[in-house]
């Protein structure tokens, strides 16, 4: 048990310094911030990606959700861009989600988002589910 996980934390160690390297050349350590600051925030895997979803994000001045993405293919990150007809998800905190693939969407994955309260005012939120693709 325990060499596994030592190889489950080094990957872990290994996966979070290639991303940083593979954009290590550019100036975007604030956008690097952005998209990976925040706690609260639940993550949602869809095949070769990885979505962050809502959290803690104090210094954020929208009002809609942040979600970023992570490719593990191409070791890149970056901002989510809702799709037509997507749901517009408020500010989240303490929220679930889960891949889903309706109908609605041709069997295509989306994202569901359940619950949770508003990060700042800690109200819950209305609206219960929502769909984001």
């Amino acid at each position: 048990r325990r060499a596994t996980e030592l190889r489950s934390a080094r990957w872990s160690l290994d996966l979070r310094a290639a991303f940083l390297g593979s954009i290590e050349a550019q100036d975007t350590t604030e956008e690097v911030r952005q998209l990976t600051c925040g706690s609260g925030h639940c993550s949602v895997g869809i095949g070769h990606l990885v979505f962050k979803c809502g959290g803690l994000r104090p210094n954020c001045r929208r009002d809609s959700i942040f979600t970023a993405v992570f490719n593990l293919k191409t070791l890149s990150m970056k901002e989510v861009k809702l799709a037509e007809g997507s749901s517009v998800v408020g500010r989240r905190l303490r929220h679930a989600a889960c891949e889903v693939r309706p109908e609605l969407l041709g069997g295509r994955p989306a994202m569901l988002v359940l619950g949770g309260c508003h990060d700042r005012t800690k109200t819950p939120c209305e609206g219960g589910l929502r769909l984001l693709h």
